[in-house]
């Protein structure tokens, strides 16, 4: 029987290559064979090809964006659309499909700490000179309120050959992202959800030395829950200044011992359950005792 296979070569490898066929290969390390019994005809299941393939590099191709459009503010938690171009500024064409992605930034230049919004891929190549036009979709994630770039990383796997051209693949907006955070207030509940996999920022203001206690009532009693607290940033799971006393609990409390004077950003994020609506509180306590807790004792028995 004759078949055939399309793939991809690997991006940096140059070259002659001989391809290799292996017929009924031995899929896992718990059988000693193929599914086909050979006795011991098993050694002639590869085959090289007569003539070694020559891989050579492709004219440099040269990806670059432009034209990003955004909104002029959005919250965190809300749905966000980039549009963007792109556009191939060689004399060359770019072949096969690619990647593109989206970042959120403080700055106009790329690094680790942006965020990544979303990608989108596209495919059929791009003529020289010819330009498509893209966009991502994204939820806006946690973020401290402010100012923030949109950069957008055309061919973010470095799937086209682009020679010395690669260094301008990063292209910021002109435009800034005036990025918010929906407000809580002392002593009045905020009506929100909150499901499996989601998460919500809010931030409240307050002042010196107060004693502050963060509460979640969820509505669905066998939901797991977290809530995180932090001065000045977004809160994480990772980094906080207080966090639930009881983990993964459905309706979860955080404490706030002497608070700062400022902005705490408040995250709460679903662990389990289905989307169901919730509180969200903080109160500035006053000094009082909050809870007791007794033992069990008989006769004769400290308690």
């Amino acid at each position: 029987y004759d078949a055939s296979a399309q793939l991809r070569l690997p991006r940096d490898l140059l070259g002659a290559y001989y391809v290799f066929v292996r017929t009924d290969p031995i899929r896992s390390t718990l059988a000693p064979r193929g599914a086909v019994f050979e006795a011991t005809n098993e050694r002639n299941n590869a085959t090289a090809s007569a003539d070694p393939l020559l891989i050579e590099l492709p004219p440099p191709a040269d990806l670059e964006a432009s034209a990003i459009e955004l909104p002029p503010a959005a919250a965190t938690g809300s749905p966000l659309r980039i549009d963007f171009s792109v556009t191939n500024s060689s004399d060359f064409n770019a072949a096969g499909s690619w990647t593109d992605s989206v970042y959120l930034s403080t700055d106009s230049a790329w690094d680790l700490g942006d965020v990544l919004l979303g990608k989108t891929s596209h495919s059929g190549g791009l003529a020289a000179g010819a330009s498509y036009a893209a966009y991502v979709e994204a939820m806006l994630p946690p973020a401290r309120e402010g100012q923030y770039r949109i950069l957008v990383r055309p061919d973010i796997y470095n799937e086209v050959y682009e020679g010395v051209d690669e260094r301008n693949n990063v292209t910021a907006s002109a435009a800034a992202l005036n990025v918010t955070v929906p407000e809580l207030r002392l002593g009045v509940p905020l009506a929100t959800s909150i499901g499996a996999g989601e998460q919500r920022l809010f931030r409240v203001t307050v002042g010196l030395n107060e004693t502050l206690r963060f509460d979640l009532q969820s509505s669905d009693p066998t939901a797991s829950n977290e809530i995180y607290v932090r001065y000045g940033d977004v809160a994480s799971a990772f980094a906080f200044d207080a966090g639930a006393e009881d983990p993964l609990a459905a309706s979860p409390t955080a404490f706030i011992p002497s608070s700062l004077a400022g902005d705490y950003y408040v995250l709460i994020q679903g662990r389990s359950g289905v989307r169901a609506p919730a509180t969200l509180s903080v109160r500035a306590l006053p000094f009082q005792v909050t809870d007791i807790q007794q033992d069990q004792g008989g006769d004769s028995r400290w308690v």
